[in-house]
């Protein structure tokens, strides 16, 4: 998975006996002077098996004074394979500290996803402590994970890539 608009990101990628994943750490600055922050990935599972291939599109707001998150989200599967896989993503974001600040109580994807389909949506919340919705807007560490799952079961005959580490600065430090 490439991600773009990422000052800097760390990837973890990880193949396990029923799928997938792909993790991506990165830290946001200063969302309160933006009125929302893109995050684009595509993730290519490269699967010996079934090979697929993923467009994620995030846009994180900023979050108002009433403390409410709004997070948005686009999931596309981009291949042209004529069997499903299950597709989900979960997000959560912490200060610098480490404290997690907004943790939706679900991930959000798609069970059975077929080549070209897309799901869309908003994931939302309530931050409900002023120094948490300043941390949110100042600085914020997230974590998202995109797993696929069966899109083979039991192991891979591969080495297992865990802990890759990709330090990169693409997109702009004024996108909105």
């Amino acid at each position: 998975m490439t991600a773009k608009y990422c000052y800097n990101y760390t990837r973890f990628n990880e193949d396990n006996t029923v799928g997938h994943k792909a993790s991506y750490i990165f830290r946001l600055f200063y969302l309160s002077s933006k009125i929302s922050w893109p995050f684009l990935g595509e993730y290519y599972t490269n699967c010996p098996v079934l090979p697929t291939a993923f467009k994620l599109d995030l846009t994180f707001h900023k979050v108002p004074l009433n403390g409410s998150v709004n997070i948005s989200y686009t999931l596309e599967r981009k291949d042209f394979k004529n069997r499903p896989v299950d597709a989900f993503v979960s997000i959560q974001i912490s200060d610098s500290n480490g404290r997690v600040i907004f943790q939706p109580p679900n991930s959000f994807g798609r069970q059975k996803m077929i080549s070209g389909e897309t799901t869309r949506g908003n994931i939302t919340g309530v931050i409900t402590l002023p120094e948490l919705r300043h941390a949110f807007n100042e600085q914020i560490d997230a974590r998202i994970d995109l797993s696929i799952f069966f899109c083979h079961s039991g192991p891979i005959n591969r080495e297992v890539n865990v802990n890759t580490n990709e330090n990169s600065t693409p997109g702009s430090k004024n996108a909105t």
